[in-house]
């Protein structure tokens, strides 16, 4: 599960201009790659081969997911 990243809309979203607004985050997070990704941690989201892109998204692990520990 991932979340984060957005705030709620000023409308409502059946109205015009109802949408989530972007999160401003004020700096990225320096990656703690010591950390494993086991079933019930919750962790930063980040692209892809930045390791240290992670701002204001994080997702639940409801499951291992040791092969996200080895990507930096």
């Amino acid at each position: 599960m991932q979340g984060g990243g957005y705030t709620w809309p000023a409308l409502a979203s059946n109205e015009s201009g109802g949408y989530l607004l972007k999160f401003k985050s004020k700096a990225e997070i320096i990656n703690e790659s010591s950390n494993s990704n086991l079933m019930g941690t919750i962790a930063m989201a980040k692209v892809s081969g930045q390791p240290n892109s992670a701002t204001s998204e994080w997702f639940g692990n409801f499951s291992d997911n040791k092969s996200l520990d080895s990507q930096y």
